[in-house]
């Protein structure tokens, strides 16, 4: 978030033979060239405004660092300990921070779930899916989106409450759940707006233009 570190994926398919053919790899913009993170494959990651979120398919892990990329000098920040959020993730792409690296949000089994980085302990089942799931958390952290199922039957799912922490640390009561119906065959993916209070859908519409699908914008205003 302060520009210092650009973080980004790279393919090295022959640096573990049979093993990871992706490393997440940390630029410093202020110099000292790139710096090796973490194999993995597949690797998905979220970058927070204190520590990086990653779920590593290679190793079935969700992982936490709260320690710097990089040094102020421009060096790798050295051994950072990672915090184990979880060893058997669901099907899904990638993690989630919420605003100050509050809360993470992943998929664990056939759940969504949110782990509260401040404790360390508090874990919080959110909602139970069902296939493969794609995760969006608005700017306000108050809403949550939830892309989930399969065999081209995917369902949009909206969680909501008044505050951060009543929607991901609260209990099934604080938080209001709405199914988000497709007017379309199904919903591909999903964007918030900056303000919170859009929900940009990609929908697959029906009928097909000669034997091709046929992509619409559908708005969702709360």
């Amino acid at each position: 978030p302060d520009s210092r570190v650009l973080t980004f994926l790279h393919a090295e398919p022959n640096r573990v033979e049979g093993g990871p053919s992706l490393v997440l790899g940390a630029l410093d913009t202020r110099g000292g060239g790139a710096q090796y993170v973490r194999p993995g494959g597949p690797l998905f990651f979220s970058v927070g405004q204190a520590g990086l979120l990653v779920h590593n398919g290679f190793l079935n892990e969700v992982l936490y660092s709260s320690e710097p990329l990089v040094t102020s000098q421009g060096g790798q920040g050295g051994a950072r300990p990672d915090q184990l959020l979880s060893s058997k993730p669901g099907a899904f792409r990638t993690p989630l921070l919420s605003p100050a690296d509050a809360y993470a949000v992943f998929c664990e089994e056939d759940a969504i779930v949110a782990v509260d980085l401040r404790t360390q302990q508090k874990r919080t089942t959110l909602l139970d899916v069902t296939g493969g799931a794609l995760l969006e958390l608005s700017a306000d952290a108050r809403k949550l989106v939830v892309l989930h199922g399969g065999d081209g039957k995917a369902e949009l799912t909206l969680l909501s409450a008044e505050t951060s922490d009543a929607l991901l640390g609260g209990s099934e009561a604080d938080r209001r759940t709405q199914k988000l119906p497709c007017a379309q065959m199904s919903t591909v993916a999903s964007w918030f707006s900056p303000d919170s209070s859009k929900l940009l859908c990609l929908d697959i519409a029906q009928p097909l233009v000669e034997g091709q699908p046929r992509c619409v914008w559908t708005v969702w205003e709360f």
